[in-house]
């Protein structure tokens, strides 16, 4: 018998994950408020992104498999223009704006 390697089981990790999630829908789209950072032991200041699923599933981006911090998520679209950057520079910009600066 031959010896599983790590690609193997994340393949078969992902097949799995892919069969509990198929079908949901996005319903919303959160970044982390600063209470939850430090109650999941992350610093103030990072921003992970929550997608939340129309059964309450969070898929939340982490630094590595052990959750020791949060990670950024792009979210490309078909043309390849990350829609998260993307955002995150306009919402900057708007409340930058409604500062005055």
């Amino acid at each position: 018998m031959k010896k599983a390697t790590v690609h193997e089981a994340a393949t078969l990790a992902a097949q799995k994950i892919t069969a509990r999630l198929t079908g949901l829908t996005v319903n919303k789209v959160r970044f982390m408020p600063p209470q939850e950072c430090e109650e999941n032991g992350w610093f103030e200041h990072s921003f992970p992104m929550i997608l939340v699923l129309g059964d309450g599933t969070e898929i939340v981006a982490l630094q590595d498999e052990e959750g020791n911090g949060p990670g950024w998520m792009n979210i490309l679209d078909k043309d390849g223009t990350d829609l998260t950057l993307d955002a995150w520079g306009k919402a900057w910009t708007e409340l930058k704006a409604k500062e005055g600066k």
